[in-house]
Parts: structure tokens; C-alpha cells; sequence
């Protein structure tokens, strides 16, 4: 990220500008030549594409007015120009605007074509403590394109600045920022010497200057065209949060478990949950993995920010989906980092996480890093199924182990190429929560080999490309062999077919998931009202199940259904501001192409001969419109509409081998969904921050896909069986109470409701038309108070103490077909309170904190109970090098 900032601004060091059009929009450009007509001393010019210095030439030679120009790069600009019987002067000025130039008429009677009067800043910048001068900070006129880096000896100049009031920032990684207010005067150079402190107020070991670029960037997002909210993930590292946990804090998503550490999670936004959210890491799409990756396998320690869309997701990040979508920010490390914690909680939980970042060489760095996650999970919890029983989890241990490593090149044709390699080893015992289960445990195996290469300002500043490849395989495994089952009551009794606890068949499976995916992205600058986007993601994936166990025990083959399938989406988009920052329209469109062949599984066939394959193809369309406008410079509004399909995931397809059934011929789902919101914001963080916003939602959606029982053993499988209408609103806010206490807090509320006229595959009237969508929240919100204070404990020290709670309506398990039926999911309200210490010159933060303090009990996803009350201790070393 800070490369790209770096990027952008060597950019601007080779003289190329781009000022804020005014005026009336330009009409579109044919591709004839310009003509210049006169009559009676007036000019028509255009329509046609020209630049300044021949337009300039066809209204002296056609009209005879004498005008002298000298060389200026902007001269060589081209420009649409069209105007219509105006006075030679006025079309002067209108091939003239845009650009740093103006015309006077001289005394003598030519129109002189000259720089227009602008004001210089220029100055040092040097070390506070030292006075040594600073190469390479940035410098620039906070919300304009001026920018620049400062060179060996700390100087820096803008220049060509129009007249007025600015704010001048310089910042530098391991330094605090510096701002100051200058006024520019026409004609005349402003001399700015900056001195920037190097005992900035430290978070967990990095310095209130990346803290501020972060919120630079995240208020970016925010006030992006999509409905999307932005968390910061430096704010939560110290904790000893999983990925998971951290998205629980974001207004309008949900994120549920169905037990500790390790156990399957699934988000939900809006009232889309599951594959219905697309998860991306730095804008490339992770869908395909299957249940071998998570979110939970990022460290909180490489998250710099995180975004969730909540309606349009930009076209940039390519792929598909139906409007919700999680994009994680990977933090960079100039220079050097290192960062090594250990955390430690009830339950028996252990997390050991380390990252070391280093530059060898300007134009190398290296990374790499190793974690280790244990727990027991061996909570007590009462069933939900047989009430009074207390239940003690014996049997749903975990262990993951992450390895990785990165290598960024910055010296060749892209601004950055990275390669990196990753690898996660993991064993989950499995629990039950109806029986019993003392013996099937679950593992996966993940390895990917990542490439990426990003280049910004190529043909003269105009055009960022960014390329990807993705290559991984994933390796999954059950094994539920045990002869015996047991009751939470303590009996026993032999398993009903021999061998196995969760299914009608054991099963020792060894399944292997083979994906290979090529991303681009093409964003070209044509003008600054204009910009163009193209980004295409092609994926192609393999599944090969095999359980010979479950074979041998059927006597046919009920494991090995093998499939594959290839997806292309291809997006464009265009970006109009047509009044530069203060209006902002995004208009995209998309292409689905998709193609599978899977083999369905057939239980029943006691023959065992194999089902014909199925060949499922698909196309189609999607397109979509945001667009955002500043009422005032603190209240924008925003408003987004899109018609977009999501393509089944390779799980849904080919199944996983044995309890999860093929069915290869599922059908796309589609929606439109539609968001309305306000967002306002006054200062910045940490001084007198205020911002609110508050969103309205409708979306309608259509080929669901579910998960049914399979009706054999346990099974079960996907199918297009659902159609929904989803409308709600969100709430937000947060800001600085006091210079010393910060408040945040949300609620959402989404009514979903089935919107089925028949059963699916009949013609009889559905008889949950018109009832809210089971297992799904419809009311819940956030609230959360931050007191800080530095030296409270002692010199160059800072303490915070945090306070948390979590509110989730009752909502049903199953469809409400009776107000008196007991299968509903309780009224949930928890609180977390913690304390956080850090030694700010050693790098050393201390975090302790309770969750669930008054030990509610908690059912969370299709009734699984929650651990209850949980303390968890967590010490981390930072420290970032030269």
C-alpha cells in the first residue's frame, strides 16, 4: 500500500498533472477533424479530438487573431472541444481549460498565452530530535493532486498552485505526521521548513504516522459510492482476537460459530450469509478452497484494514456475487518489521504468532512468518436439545499450524512483484452436539503459491495494471471409524452398520481440491472526470473424492464422483466526477460464463453402477450503478442498485466426498439488491472525531441455493429451492466522547421473508410464503466504549481500557409455523471488558480481557452453544526497523 502511495507519486515527479475540469462536461470526441468556421468575427470549433497547440493554430488561422505562445507541456494535451459561435478570446480559453495556462491580451493586440499566475511552496524537511534533513517524506496539499517526495537533502517544491487556503501534511514511516495551514498567494513562493518528532505516540509498536495514512486510506473507502464499512485492524492486533472475531465488531454483519476455536464459521451481511459472501484478500477472490482456508487463518498481525461491502461490490476486485463481500488489507512493512506474541485463554487456547519483514537490498524484501493455534475447547454447556443436561466438551480439540513466506521485488517493470507461498496444516476432533461423537476427527491441508505484479502510471500516468496468478491444492480427510457409539447420558451401544458415529457408512476419506486462477485488472485515466476500469478472473478447479472405507462397507462405489469445473467473469466499469471530489458516479457491468461437469451420487443404487456425467453451463449478464454526493463538505450521500449472479461453489457442485452429496446440475443465483444511505464525518480521529451514518437495504433474490437432507444416513446436498425478499436499515456511529473516551455503535435490522408461490418441483402452494427465512438474525447490534491515557502507569507508557457488548434478538431455527414451537435460537447479550497496557519505547503491549462476562448462555449457529465465560491474556512485541 505504501508503494502504491509511492507509486502514484513518482508519477507526479515526471511532470504529468491532471487539474479538476469546470465548466460544461466536453462533448464526446469523433474521430474527424475538427473544423473552425467563422462568421462575423465569431468561432465555431469542433466537434473532434486536438490538442491545445492546434486548436490554438486553427483559431489564428482562421480568424486572424494574432496569438504567441511558448512551449508548455500542456500544450501537447489533448482535449474534446466543441464551442459555437463565441468571440475568438472565448474560444481561446475554452481550448485552454483544464490546463495551467491562461490568455491576456498585451497592448498591443496580441493574445498572449502564458502560465497562469500561480503561487510555490517549497521548504526542508528535517528530524525534530536531530535536524538531520528527511529524504523521501511525503508532502502534500491534503485533497489536491499536488504531492511530492523530498530528496537527499530534505527539500521539496510544489509548484503552479492556484491562490488559496491549504493544508500542508508531510509524513514519513517511523515519524509523527506534521501539518500546517498555508495560504498560497499569486506570484509568490511560500517558504515551509518542517520538523517531524520522532516520539509519536505509539500503537502496539507502530507510529501515530501509519495510524494516520491508515485512516486516510479507510476514510477513502468510507466515502467511496458502495455501502461499505471499513475496520481497522492495527486498532484489534494487540488482542487476541481471531480474523472471525474482528468482523463481529462491523455494523451489519454478523459473523456465527458453532463452538470454540476452530469451529466452522459462516458470515452474514444483510441477510446473505455463507458462499453468498465473497471473501477476498488485497482485492484477489479466495472462493474455491472449499472448507481447507478461512479467514481465521490470517493473523490479526498482518491485517491492516478491513472492508465489507454491503450491496455494490466494486468491479476491481472481479468474480462474482450477489453484493456482499469481505476484502482483507495485507499490512506492508518498509524497511523492516518483526512482531511475535503469544496469547493464552480458558478452554485451553494457545496462540503463538510471528512475522519478520526485511530489506536486504532497495529493490528486495523478504517475509515470513509462523503460527501455532491450540485449544481444548472443553467448556460446559446445557443441551439444546435435551433441556437440563449439562454437557462438558471432552472431544473438540484443535491444531492448526500456519507457515509462510513473501518476496517483493521493486526493481523491474512492475512498481511491485510479489511471490509468496503459504502452507496450513490443520486436526479438528469432532464433538456432536445430538450425540456423542468420542472418535471422528476431521483434518485439511492447504498449500497455495501466490503471484502478483502491480504497475501504476504507465503511457505517460495514465494506466495502472495489476496481474495475478493463484495455484493451490487443499487436502481434506474424515475419519469415523469408531465400532461404538456413546449418549451424552454415558451409555454406549455398537454403531448400526459396524463402523462409524456421524454417518450410515464410516469413512476414511482423502479428498484433494486442485484450483489454478488468473487475475487482471487494466484502470485507465482519461481524463480527470473519466476513468475506465477492466478487470477479468478466470478460474479453473479439479475435485477428486476418495473413501475406499465407505466403499468397502457399501460394497459399490458411494465416495468417487469426481468433477471440475471452469468460471470466467469478466467486469468493466467507468468512473465519472464530473465536479471532481464532490460527485462521484461508478456505472459497471459484468459477464458470467460458466461451465462444470460432475458425476451425481446415488445412494440408493444398490447396483453401484456410476450415474452418466452432467454437463452444466451458464451465461449471463450483470450490470451496476452507484453513485455518491457530497451535500455539504461533512454529509454525503449515496445510494447503489445492482443486478448481479453468483456461480455454485465447488463444495455446493461435487459434494465432499461422502456425508455431503454431488449436485452438479445447481443453477446460479440471482439478485437485485438496492442501498440508500447518509454518512456524515467531522474531524479526524483522536480529535473531536464524529461520524455517523445510516443505510436502507432492499434486495431481492432468487434460485437459492440451500442445503437439504439427503434422506440416507446422516446426507444431505444442494439445491435451488429458495426465493427471497430481504429490506432493512443499519445504523452507525462513532467518535471521540472526549479527548480521552471514544464511543462506537450500530444496530441492523433485516426482514427476510420466503417468497416461494410453490413447493420447488411442484405445483403446490408453498406454506412458508410470506415467513421470515429460519436460523437467521433479524435484529442485532454492537456497542463498544474505549478510555486511553498515556503515563497513566509511568513515563512513555499508554493504557487503554475497553468495553464491550453484543445484542442479538431471539430469532427460529426453524420456519415459524407456530408461535408456540420451542426450536428457536434465544435472546443473546454479552459483554467483553478488557485492559490494554504498552511500553511505548520497548514495542511490549500487554492485553488482558473477559468475554461473556456475566456467562450468558449463547446458541449461535443452527443451536450450537458458545463457550461461556472466557479470560484470555495476550503479550506482544513489535518493532519496526530502518
Amino acid at each position: 500500500m505504501w508503494a502504491r502511495r509511492i507509486s502514484r507519486i513518482g508519477v507526479l515527479g515526471f511532470g504529468v498533472t491532471f487539474s479538476p475540469a469546470s465548466g460544461p462536461a466536453p462533448v464526446a470526441a469523433s474521430q474527424s477533424t475538427p473544423t473552425v468556421q467563422t462568421s462575423q468575427g465569431l468561432v465555431t470549433l469542433g466537434p473532434g479530438r486536438i490538442t491545445r497547440e492546434e486548436g490554438l493554430r486553427a483559431i489564428r488561422d482562421q480568424v486572424g487573431l494574432r496569438i504567441s505562445w511558448s512551449a508548455h507541456r500542456a500544450l501537447s494535451d489533448s482535449v474534446d472541444v466543441q464551442v459555437s459561435g463565441v468571440p475568438a478570446l472565448a474560444a481561446v480559453r475554452a481550448v485552454l481549460e483544464g490546463s495551467p495556462l491562461e490568455v491576456q491580451m498585451t497592448r498591443s493586440g496580441v493574445a498572449a498565452v502564458r502560465p497562469a499566475r500561480t503561487g510555490t511552496v517549497r521548504g526542508v524537511v528535517t528530524s525534530e530530535s536531530m535536524g538531520e534533513p528527511l529524504s523521501d517524506a511525503v508532502v502534500e496539499l491534503v485533497g489536491t493532486q499536488w504531492s511530492t517526495l523530498t530528496d537527499e537533502e530534505g527539500r521539496y517544491t510544489l509548484a503552479e498552485i492556484p491562490p488559496g487556503d491549504y493544508q500542508l501534511s508531510v509524513y514519513l514511516i517511523g515519524f509523527g505526521e506534521a501539518a500546517r495551514d498555508v495560504r498560497v498567494v499569486s506570484g509568490e513562493t511560500v517558504e515551509m521548513d518542517i520538523a517531524l518528532s520522532t516520539d509519536a505516540v505509539s500503537l502496539a509498536g507502530v507510529s501515530v504516522v501509519a495510524e494516520t495514512r491508515v485512516q486516510q486510506e479507510m476514510r477513502e473507502v468510507r466515502q467511496s459510492p458502495f455501502s461499505v464499512s471499513v475496520i481497522d485492524g492495527q486498532r484489534l492486533a494487540s488482542r487476541g482476537l481471531t480474523l472471525d472475531e474482528a468482523l463481529q465488531r462491523a455494523t451489519g454483519i454478523q459473523v456465527r460459530r458453532s463452538g470454540g476455536l476452530g469451529s466452522a464459521s459462516i458470515f452474514h451481511v444483510r441477510g446473505l450469509e455463507g458462499n453468498r459472501v465473497r471473501i477476498y484478500i488485497d482485492g484477489n477472490p479466495v472462493s474455491g478452497t472449499g472448507d481447507s482456508f478461512t479467514l481465521d487463518d490470517i493473523p490479526l498481525a498482518l491485517v491492516e484494514r478491513v472492508e465489507v461491502y454491503k450491496g455494490v461490490v466494486p468491479a476491481r476486485f472481479g468474480g462474482d456475487g450477489l453484493g456482499a463481500a469481505v476484502n482483507v488489507v495485507i499490512r506492508e512493512f518498509p524497511g523492516g518489521y518483526d512482531d511475535v506474541s503469544y496469547a493464552a485463554g480458558s478452554f485451553g487456547q494457545h496462540q503463538i504468532a510471528s512475522l519478520f519483514v526485511r530489506r536486504p537490498h532497495p529493490d528486495f524484501e523478504v517475509g515470513f512468518s509462523a503460527n501455532l493455534d491450540l485449544a481444548d475447547n472443553d467448556y460446559q454447556m446445557e443441551s439444546p436439545f435435551i433441556p437440563g443436561l449439562q454437557i462438558t466438551r471432552d472431544h473438540d480439540r484443535f491444531r492448526r499450524a500456519v507457515v509462510g513466506g513473501t518476496l517483493n521485488y521493486t526493481g523491474g517493470w512492475f512498481d511491485d512483484l510479489h511471490v509468496e507461498a503459504a502452507g496450513i496444516l490443520s486436526r479438528r476432533e469432532i464433538q456432536g452436539i445430538q450425540t456423542n461423537v468420542q472418535h471422528a476427527e476431521a483434518s485439511s491441508d492447504f498449500g497455495v503459491l501466490l503471484m502478483h505484479g502491480d504497475r501504476q502510471g504507465a503511457m505517460g500516468g495514465r494506466l495502472d495494471v495489476t496481474l495475478g496468478l493463484v495455484a493451490l491444492a487443499t487436502r481434506a480427510a474424515l475419519v469415523d471409524t469408531s465400532s461404538v457409539r456413546y449418549t451424552f447420558g454415558g451409555d454406549s451401544f455398537p454403531s448400526p452398520n459396524g463402523r462409524g458415529e456421524l454417518a450410515a457408512l464410516p469413512s476414511h476419506s482423502d479428498n484433494t481440491r486442485l484450483l489454478f486462477r488468473q487475475r487482471g485488472t487494466a484502470t485507465y485515466r482519461f481524463s480527470p472526470a473519466h476513468t475506465g476500469n477492466l478487470t477479468y478472473v478466470f478460474d479453473h478447479s479439479r475435485f477428486e473424492p476418495r473413501d475406499t472405507l465407505a466403499n468397502r462397507f457399501a460394497g459399490r462405489n458411494v465416495s468417487e464422483f469426481p468433477g471440475q469445473q471452469t468460471n470466467v467473469v469478466v467486469g468493466a466499469s467507468h468512473e465519472w466526477r464530473p465536479m471532481g471530489e464532490r460527485f462521484v458516479n461508478v456505472f459497471g457491468v459484468r459477464a458470467y460464463a460458466f461451465h462444470s461437469e460432475g458425476t451425481p451420487q446415488n445412494l440408493f443404487d444398490v447396483t453401484g453402477e456410476r450415474p452418466p456425467e452432467i454437463t452444466n453451463r451458464t451465461f449471463s449478464l450483470g450490470v451496476s450503478e452507484a453513485a455518491r454526493y457530497f451535500l455539504t463538505p461533512e454529509l454525503l450521500a449515496k445510494g447503489s442498485i445492482v443486478f448481479a449472479t453468483r456461480l455454485p461453489e465447488s463444495t455446493e457442485l461435487f459434494g465432499d466426498g461422502l456425508l455431503l452429496q454431488p449436485a452438479p446440475a445447481l443453477e446460479p443465483e440471482r439478485t437485485i439488491n438496492l442501498n440508500v444511505g447518509l454518512q456524515f464525518e467531522r474531524g479526524r480521529p483522536g480529535d473531536g472525531h464524529l461520524q455517523a451514518e445510516v443505510n436502507g437495504f432492499a434486495m431481492w433474490l432468487r434460485d437459492m441455493i440451500q442445503l437439504a437432507a439427503g434422506g440416507f444416513g446422516g446426507t444431505a446436498a444442494h439445491a435451488n429451492v429458495g426465493e427471497a425478499r430481504i429490506v432493512g436499515f443499519d445504523v452507525e456511529m462513532k467518535g471521540d466522547v472526549t479527548p480521552w473516551l471514544y464511543a462506537t455503535g450500530g444496530f441492523t435490522y433485516q426482514d427476510a421473508r420466503d417468497v416461494r408461490d410453490f413447493i420447488p418441483g411442484s405445483s403446490v402452494p408453498s406454506p412458508t410464503r410470506g415467513l421470515r427465512l429460519p436460523n437467521l438474525p433479524w435484529l442485532f447490534g454492537t456497542f463498544a466504549l474505549e478510555a486511553h491515557a498515556g503515563d497513566l502507569l509511568g513515563r512513555n507508557q499508554q493504557s487503554r481500557v475497553f468495553l464491550e457488548t453484543s445484542f442479538t434478538d431471539e430469532y427460529f431455527f426453524a420456519f415459524e409455523m407456530s408461535r408456540n414451537q420451542e426450536r428457536r435460537i434465544p435472546r443473546a447479550l454479552t459483554h467483553t471488558l478488557g485492559f490494554e497496557h504498552q511500553w511505548l519505547g520497548s514495542g511490549i503491549t500487554l492485553t488482558a480481557e473477559i468475554q461473556n462476562i456475566a456467562d450468558a448462555e449463547v446458541l449461535n449457529q443452527f443451536r450450537q452453544p458458545l463457550p461461556g465465560r472466557m479470560f484470555r491474556l495476550k503479550l506482544r512485541y513489535t518493532r519496526i526497523r530502518d
